[in-house]
């Protein structure tokens, strides 16, 4: 008799850790589905998604490059003394800031969709970290 409560003893712990085992998989598996973030570029095969890098790549350089020009250029204030002139000289100083600004948002997009575009590369190149990343992030 002794034998058998050592055999149900043993089964029970066994069985405890396996359910906990199995808890802690589905809680694992859970948590992946409510963390998992939106992939723009999910649905893209290999290689369009590698000529949208290449093409994004060339997009973030042409922005920066454009946005460094008008943001390192200081314009001439010239000295207008009609109040005519002197509100054409302002209104030209605020287009140059303005287009300077626009060419700071142009980057700052294109460094998003730059970025997002590198993480769907490195998904796709380690779907196992991605996965345990995603599924322990609380």
């Amino acid at each position: 008799m002794g034998k058998t409560k050592e055999g149900l003893g043993a089964f029970q712990s066994v069985l405890v850790v396996v359910l906990m085992i199995a808890g802690a998989a589905a809680a694992l598996s859970w948590n992946f589905e409510q963390q998992e973030e939106f992939r723009p570029f999910k649905g893209y095969d290999e290689a369009a998604l590698q000529d949208l890098v290449d093409a994004y790549g060339e997009r973030f350089e042409q922005a920066d490059a454009r946005y460094e020009q008008l943001a390192g250029a200081r314009p001439e204030i010239g000295d207008k003394p009609l109040i005519a002139e002197s509100v054409g000289e302002f209104e030209r100083i605020q287009r140059i800031a303005q287009n300077a600004r626009e060419a700071g948002h142009q980057v700052s997009y294109a460094m998003r969709d730059k970025k997002n575009l590198q993480k769907e590369v490195w998904i796709r190149a380690h779907p196992i970290e991605h996965w345990w990343n995603t599924a322990t992030r609380f």
